[in-house]
């Protein structure tokens, strides 16, 4: 296989595609079970011909020690068990503009969240918080008792909103009109279920079910097939690596004979497959039309929106029907074409060869979602479409080093439909697989056109004292060229027995033209711990205890609040940093601000200018931000009283003082230059609001 260039030259992500090799996904899987059981084949030096060293040399693999989650498992299996508090806190930042980072400097945003969990008295509790610069901008609290559970936010409700656990389903349909089976366990449930889907094979079994399907294929690959090319130089990493060279080559009539007796062995393997699944019958039902709901798109008033998802507030005189927001933002569309390639990516996932699915979970150590009998039916499937109509060939390469012991480092497979499989093991800790497939596709013009695709994973896992690291890059290649690369680094501090565990993960990705960062750091404290709040009558509101009007009432005013919150905290954030706007946001040009020619008095002073400059030092920039708001959202609320659109250049009519501070604008049809006292402050169309 042709070396891949490290560089990103275009925006386009390569489709998966299908039709890879059946015998070759044999031969993953052969290597994947080898590697989990860190056994190589059983033929010594001696004893061997080139096809005994060829299979075992392919098994010869370092996925063991790259793929070990224990400690992850294990730090699961105590949240289930033992008391514990958590605190994990994320950011974010990235160079790709939108309606949103025009005006709002994303890498100032932190996510904390506070988890506390009690296993002797069942409580727990979680704190989620949405910080900018340095300040609160929104709170979520959830508590969790034997009995009930509550949610709250200090700046929707004074109170929480509660329920009992048994009653989840229906309070949510009683209030909100849900119709759901969801129960307040949810979150243990799928940890539970995630920890029991681990697949367990003890070392014995391994090598017992390894050696049986080295067998099959010894038995079925002549000695002829397979041939050995010494001093065979390979480069790996810019260096030029010695090796033997052992290639198999079979034709099309011996691969499907091969991948017919194996398959038929897998699929009547009942007790292999018993561990290979969950052993759930699948329910067939009749799949449901679901409707999207229409986005929720806040617009300021006269705006020419025509759809709005808002609720009808029944009872109370004091609770009105919610309305659309004054000073907002729109919310970012996504293209129609992302959910056709999403929709497409679905459709063939589901069609995806059963063996992939083994692969994955063998590799992944988790059990497929499925019964034993639902599994013997997707591979008789296999069977059925079975049709091999090209032939392989698949090298291994094992370095051969004077002083230095024989390990395989590269197997490369030519694969039928002009496909390249090349799996390297360039250290002992790291393991490097790439896959490219020519596939035809339209180009812009509707003629079909023939590229080189595929995709390209490396793993690296160290560990030195009490810390194991994961670095994982993921290529998304096009003509031998890196289009799109993902990188994630795990770095977890910790042991079996630990009491404190710290994570963290830092995910990049990157085009030719976007940029995106993940940081999120995590601790964990396996302890004692008290849930502080506890829920009473006097700061809870129990929706078993309210009628269904009551019930759909207090829905509907907490819906309105967070309306009105959305739309003054979007706002907000641009009142937040008072000296400049940095990172990937820029400022605005500013606008020369016209004045008119002060008049004086006979004494020659100037009583506009002192009574400005004594305005001005008494009003803090944040007093002069909320003046001009509150003015601005008055008057929105005059002109929807007289049914009137307010645009932009409504703001042409601003009065010349705002509490007695000087008040200027200059107005155009796409922003609005406003200075209140000596504060400049600037709208755009949408009403947006930044500072100087």
């Amino acid at each position: 296989m042709a070396p891949v260039d490290d560089i990103i030259i275009n925006k386009q992500i390569p489709q998966k595609k299908k039709g890879k090799g059946i015998l070759v996904l044999l031969f993953l899987l052969l290597i994947v079970l080898a590697g989990l059981c860190g056994a190589y084949y059983w033929y010594t030096n001696n004893l061997e011909t080139p096809k005994t060293a060829f299979f075992r040399y392919i098994v010869q693999t370092n996925i063991p020690e790259i793929t070990n989650t224990d400690i992850y498992y294990n730090i699961l299996e105590k949240i289930n068990t033992e008391s514990y508090e958590t605190s994990t806190i994320a950011n974010f930042t990235t160079n790709k503009e939108t309606e949103f980072t025009k005006n709002v400097d994303v890498s100032k945003f932190d996510f904390k969240l506070i988890t506390r969990s009690n296993k002797e008295t069942e409580d727990a509790y979680l704190g989620a918080n949405i910080i900018y610069s340095s300040n609160d901008v929104f709170d979520l609290k959830l508590i969790s008792t034997k009995d009930n559970v509550a949610i709250g936010s200090t700046e929707v409700l004074d109170k929480y909103i509660a329920t009992a656990k048994d009653n989840l389903a229906n309070s949510l349909n009683r209030t909100a009109g849900i119709e759901t089976d969801v129960d307040s366990y949810a979150v243990a449930n799928e940890v539970d279920k995630f920890v029991d889907s681990r697949i367990n094979l003890d070392e014995e079994y391994k090598t017992q079910k390894l050696n049986e399907y080295v067998s099959i294929l010894l038995e079925k690959i002549p000695d002829e097939a397979v041939t050995l090319t010494e001093a065979s130089p390979i480069t790996i990493n810019s260096e030029v690596i010695n090796t033997d060279a052992y290639t198999l080559t079979l034709d099309a009539n011996t691969c499907n004979a091969i991948a017919k007796e194996v398959i038929t062995k897998l699929k009547n393997d009942e007790t292999f497959l018993n561990k290979l699944v969950t052993g759930n019958e699948e329910e067939i039902v009749e799949e449901e039309k679901v409707e999207t709901p229409k986005p929720i798109n806040i617009q300021p008033i006269g705006g020419e929106t025509e759809e709005h998802q808002t609720t009808q507030i029944v009872g109370e005189d004091n609770l009105e029907e919610p309305e659309t927001n004054p000073i907002t933002i729109a919310p970012v569309q996504t293209e129609g074409e992302d959910f056709e390639d999403d929709e497409a990516l679905i459709e063939e996932e589901e069609q995806e060869s059963i063996l992939y699915q083994i692969f994955g979970a063998i590799l992944l150590n988790q059990k497929l979602d499925m019964s034993k009998e639902d599994l013997q039916t997707k591979l008789q499937e296999e069977l059925d479409n079975l049709d091999i109509t090209e032939g392989m060939k698949t090298t291994v390469y094992v370095k051969n080093v004077e002083g230095e012991e024989k390990q395989t480092i590269k197997i490369v497979a030519d694969l039928p439909s002009t496909a390249d499989l090349d799996i390297e093991y360039p250290e002992k800790d790291k393991i490097k697989v790439t896959f490219l497939k020519d596939v035809t596709e339209l180009d812009e013009d509707g003629e079909e056109v023939t590229k080189n695709k595929g995709t390209s994973f490396e793993v690296k896992r160290t560990n030195a004292d009490m810390q194991t690291k994961f670095n994982i890059t993921v290529n998304s290649i096009e003509e031998k060229k890196v289009v799109a690369k993902t990188q994630i680094e795990l770095t977890t501090q910790g042991t079996k027995t630990s009491k404190t565990y710290t994570n963290e993960a830092i995910i990049k990705y990157s085009d030719n033209k976007t940029d995106y960062k993940i940081n999120v750091k995590n601790t964990i404290d396996f302890k004692k711990v008290n849930i502080a709040e506890e829920l009473t009558e006097e700061n809870t509101i129990f929706v078993d205890n309210l009628s269904d009007e009551e019930a759909q009432n207090l829905y509907s005013s907490i819906v309105t609040k967070l309306m009105e919150l959305y739309s003054e905290k979007i706002l907000n954030l641009n009142f937040i940093d008072v000296n400049s706007i940095d990172g990937n946001v820029e400022q605005p040009e500013p606008v020369e601000i016209p004045t008119r020619e002060p008049a004086t008095t006979d004494s020659g002073e100037n009583p506009e200018e002192a009574e400005e400059e004594e305005a001005t030092q008494s009003i803090s920039k944040i007093e002069a931000r909320d003046l001009l708001v509150a003015k601005i959202e008055a008057m929105m609320a005059d002109a929807e009283e007289h049914e009137e659109e307010f645009t932009i250049l409504n703001l042409q009519l601003l009065p010349e003082e705002l509490d007695g501070h000087p008040v200027s604008a200059e107005v155009t049809n796409e922003k609005a230059t406003v200075k209140v006292a000596e504060y400049i402050f600037y709208i755009d169309k949408d009403f947006m609001l930044t500072e100087e």
